[in-house]
């Protein structure tokens, strides 16, 4: 079989966010796409959802986005845990291969929620994945 016939298999990239994140932000309620149900507004929150787009390249890397949104029940609470998550994004590369940060990283934006008002910070990152396993 060719390079360019073989099928490679990437992870997930919200599936490596979710278990980053959430393992290195125990305090915090981390989840993916939408809030739990029940939960309620002075509970801090990260939520990691599909940022869309992508690409394959050099067959065994795909860019693929990531989109964090944090809110909190004030304005500093939210700003704090925007900053903490940017931070360990920052990090992220170094400690959970097999995830790579191809260029320049956004800074969260503030963008608050309207229904509920909550404050909240928003932005998507590109990350690039290395394929784990070649189909057969």
């Amino acid at each position: 079989m060719t390079e360019a016939a073989k099928h490679y298999i990437f992870p997930s990239h919200l599936s490596l966010a979710y278990r980053f994140f959430a393992g290195k932000l125990p305090d915090v309620l981390v989840a993916r796409d939408e809030p739990p149900a029940g939960g309620d507004k002075n509970t801090p929150i990260v939520l990691i959802k599909d940022g869309g787009g992508g690409r394959i390249h050099h067959l065994q890397l795909a860019d693929r986005r990531v989109t964090f949104e944090v809110r909190a029940p004030d304005g500093e609470a939210a700003e704090a845990l925007a900053t903490r998550v940017f931070e360990l994004m920052r990090i992220w590369p170094f400690e959970a291969a097999p995830v790579y940060l191809p260029g320049q990283l956004p800074l969260p934006q503030y963008f608050p929620l309207d229904e509920p008002r909550l404050p909240a910070y928003t932005w998507t990152v590109t990350v690039t994945v290395k394929s784990v396993q070649l189909s057969q």
